[in-house]
C-alpha cells in the first residue's frame, strides 16, 4: 500500500482509495478547522526563512480571480522562547486582504497584520499579561505607535512536488522594513475558496526588533531571547 501526505504526515491507504476531489476535502478539513492541532503535531517544518531583498509584487491580470479574505477561519499564532526554557505565545490578528487564482493555482496576494491587536495567551494574569501586551507593543519590540500595520504581499508562488504543496515568496514588511521570504505551504483553491496554512520562522533582528539579542547584546547570560520568532499562519478567502 502506499501513501499519501498531509502537512508532512504519512497515512497508509487501508481504505477504500479516495478520489482527487475527496482528497483535497480532507486535506481542507485539516488545515482550516483543525489547523491548530495538526500543525503542533505534523507541519511544514518551522525553519528560520532566509531574506532578500524587496521584490516585485505578483501581478493580476485579466485570467486572476479575486478571493476576499475573511475573519472567521484566518489566524496567525506567534511564539517566542528564551535561552533557557520559557518563552511566550499568543495571536495577531490578520486584516483585510486578498488573493488572487489563475487556473487553479494561488498568483497572487496582499494582507495586513493589526500590530494593535497583538496578544499573549499564555499569561492567565491580567496585570501580567497586560504588562507583557504593553512591551510588545513599544519600541523594544514592535514600535506599534510608529508602525500600526504589518503587511505580506506575494511575489511568486512555486508548486512544490508534493500535492497542494508550494513555496510562496513575499515581501513581509515589519517596522517599515521589507524583506522578501519564502514561506513552505499548503494550498487548497476551488471555484468559491482559498485555504492557505503555513509555518515558518523569522529573523527578529533582520526587521529591527533586537531587544535581548545575543547577536547585539553581551553579558545577558542566561536572559537571551532567541532570534527567531515562529509563526503558524491559516488563511482562509472567499469568492
Amino acid at each position: 500500500m502506499g501513501k499519501f501526505t498531509v502537512f508532512g504526515m504519512g497515512f497508509a491507504e487501508n481504505m477504500p482509495k479516495f478520489s482527487h476531489t475527496m482528497n483535497r476535502s480532507f486535506i481542507r478539513v485539516f488545515s482550516t478547522s483543525s489547523f491548530v492541532i495538526l500543525l503542533a503535531a505534523c507541519g511544514p517544518k518551522n525553519e528560520t526563512v532566509k531574506t532578500d531583498g524587496a521584490q516585485e509584487a505578483a501581478r493580476t491580470d485579466a485570467g486572476t480571480k479575486e478571493y476576499t479574505l475573511a475573519e472567521n477561519g484566518t489566524v496567525l499564532e506567534w511564539k517566542a522562547t528564551e535561552k533557557v526554557g520559557g518563552g511566550h505565545n499568543g495571536q495577531i490578528k490578520v486584516t483585510g486582504g486578498t488573493l488572487g487564482v489563475e487556473a487553479g493555482a494561488l498568483k497572487t496576494g496582499k494582507f495586513e497584520i493589526d500590530m494593535n491587536t497583538i496578544r499573549v495567551d499564555d499569561i492567565t494574569d491580567p496585570k501580567k499579561n497586560a504588562k507583557l501586551v504593553g512591551h510588545l507593543k513599544n519600541e523594544d519590540f514592535f514600535a506599534v505607535d510608529k508602525f500600526p500595520t504589518a503587511t505580506f504581499e506575494i511575489t511568486a508562488v512555486e508548486k512544490g512536488r508534493v500535492p497542494d504543496s508550494a513555496q510562496v515568496k513575499g515581501n513581509l514588511t515589519i517596522k517599515g522594513i521589507t524583506k522578501n521570504i519564502a514561506i513552505p505551504a499548503r494550498i487548497v483553491t476551488d471555484s468559491t475558496r482559498v485555504d492557505v496554512a503555513a509555518a515558518f520562522s523569522i529573523d527578529r533582528t533582520e526587521w529591527d526588533i533586537k531587544y535581548k539579542s545575543g547577536k547585539f547584546f553581551e553579558d545577558l547570560g542566561d536572559n537571551v531571547i532567541n532570534d527567531a520568532i515562529q509563526f503558524k499562519l491559516a488563511l482562509k478567502a472567499d469568492r
